[in-house]
């Protein structure tokens, strides 16, 4: 019989290793981006006043855009991010290219773009690593019932015991959405940084992943340590 991490560990074991990010209902996407950008490895109960005091002192996001980095930076601090200058500058930056490639400063057409050219555009984008643009991914796919598949997650996802080694898309969609337990945005952040960091395709280091006790994989990893020890 295969063994099966436990989901409930799993949620647990990524929500001790990495920031949880918080409900975004209502957010607009272009929101959405900021949210993420400002929350980069910051609580989160510091991530919404910070973004709201933005909202209060500025009329627009276009103000934002042209704001001075220093005043931006001021607001920044208070979410505690080591380094809310750099932060800062990637914030009107990130405004800038928006405007620059929509004319405008809305992010809503990433909702109805195929996978592909929202895939294009937020490789684009300063300030977000590849998890970030993958749980932003998420939260599109969240609203829609839907769970986003990549080679990452998948590969995180099959050494968990999850999905087996060739599963349809379905299987792996529907297992993911019963292991997310309706928080698929931190399900899939977590699961990319696992796979990103630690989990990679060959050598995985084990030892090293937040999910070493809880996956089959690192338990394997363990006994065959042990044996070659023993020898």
């Amino acid at each position: 019989m295969v063994q099966r991490a436990k989901p409930g560990e799993v949620r647990s074991a990524l929500a001790k290793a990495y920031r949880k990010y918080g409900s975004m209902d209502g957010a607009s996407l272009l929101e959405r981006l900021v949210m993420f950008l400002v929350g980069r490895d910051v609580a989160w109960q510091k991530v919404s006043p910070a973004v709201e005091r933005i909202k209060r002192r500025y009329v627009d996001w276009n103000e934002v855009r042209i704001a001075r980095v220093d005043d931006l930076r001021e607001i920044l601090q208070m979410t505690g991010a080591k380094d809310p200058e750099v932060r800062s500058i990637h914030l009107r930056e990130m405004l800038t290219k928006v405007f620059t490639d929509r004319h405008a400063l809305d992010a809503e057409f990433l909702a109805d773009a195929d996978r592909e050219k929202r895939a294009s555009f937020m490789a684009g984008l300063p300030g977000l690593d590849f998890a970030q643009a993958q749980a932003f991914e998420a939260s599109i796919a969240e609203e829609k019932g839907d769970v986003p598949i990549t080679p990452q997650v998948l590969r995180v996802a099959q050494r968990l015991g999850w999905v087996g080694k060739t599963p349809t898309v379905a299987k792996a969609k529907k297992a993911l959405a019963d292991a997310s337990r309706g928080d698929t945005v931190n399900l899939t952040y977590g699961l990319v940084r696992v796979a990103e960091e630690v989990c990679h395709l060959r050598n995985p280091d084990c030892p090293k992943c937040p999910l070493f006790q809880v996956c089959p994989t690192g338990k394997k990893w363990k006994e065959l340590t042990a044996k070659a020890a023993a020898r």
